[in-house]
């Protein structure tokens, strides 16, 4: 286990993280969990990726291969995890598997069901943890590829970016907001034939809908990078920002995947009003 900054990335194999920034909130440095962990019955595979609200991890559960979230401490992070959880176990499924881009929950624990417990909980030294686990998927972090291939091939950025809208268009017909889709929420898998890229969107983003975002929004879920300029003042913002807000983070994050620096300046303001009408108007399929 080590302590991790989410801001600076600095991080520390003891209980104790200093910072020389004065900004920064190292001192309160999440708990990342690493390869053989232990916490309950669920042993650590390897961290997947980190968030800045919480922490995905490949694990298994009494044995079995599973996706594990865990949120970062914070009351709001806590909460968010737990809208995320129960909005996921809530979500109808059909046999045609509709929704093969989001996390299919599996129970907590071993003696429950989901109606019962859409996530769990577990002291870890002095701290309570609150996580959820998924279906196991193949894949990494978005973040992660986009360092070893910076630009990547337009045929494959086309076709990420069609299953990214109609992710995010099933959040907005089943009335949630995300609002912070960042790369590093976003795990990429490749099929080998054909060769094409497929998407597991493991975070929601504020997971919160038009009648609660006032009182759910906070924005030290996500980067500031990624947030819409409405976003980036109190909380009556949020509560009037719209299915287009969410085109920001994404029209930020398809700058660092597919098209370069020169060309996104130049095509940005085209880009997002196209995206923005495609999550508006598609349909779920």
């Amino acid at each position: 286990m080590k302590r991790s900054c989410v801001r600076c990335e600095r991080s520390s194999p003891s209980n104790s993280l200093f910072c020389h920034d004065v900004d920064c909130p190292a001192e309160q440095s999440p708990l990342i969990l690493e390869a053989g962990d232990r916490i309950g019955d669920i042993e650590i595979v390897k961290q997947v990726t980190n968030l800045r609200s919480a922490a995905v991890y490949e694990a298994l559960h009494q044995g079995q291969p599973v996706l594990m979230k865990v949120s970062h401490p914070g009351a709001c992070h806590r909460d968010r995890l737990i809208r995320e959880a129960k909005f996921l176990r809530d979500l109808p499924r059909d046999k045609k598997h509709r929704y093969s881009t989001l996390p299919t929950l599996r129970t907590p624990y071993a003696t429950t069901t989901l109606e019962q417990d859409a996530f769990g909980t577990v002291m870890l030294g002095h701290e309570l943890l609150h996580y959820y686990l998924a279906e196991p998927v193949e894949g990494q972090a978005l973040q992660d590829l986009l360092r070893h291939q910076p630009q990547w091939w337009v045929n494959h950025f086309g076709w990420l970016s069609t299953e990214l809208a109609t992710t995010i268009n099933t959040l907005h017909l089943s009335g949630i907001f995300h609002f912070g889709l960042t790369p590093g929420s976003i795990l990429v898998r490749f099929e080998q034939k054909p060769f094409v890229p497929h998407i597991l969107l493991c975070d929601l983003g504020i997971a919160a809908g038009p009648s609660t975002i006032g009182e759910d929004w906070y924005p030290e879920f996500v980067p500031t990078a990624y947030l819409a300029p409405e976003l980036l003042g109190d909380q009556s913002g949020a509560a009037r920002a719209g299915v287009a807000t969410t085109s920001t983070g994404w029209g930020w994050s398809c700058t660092r995947c597919s098209l370069d620096g020169r060309y996104s300046r130049m095509h940005w303001p085209v880009t997002r009003r196209c995206w923005t009408r495609s999550v508006a108007t598609s349909e779920s399929t």
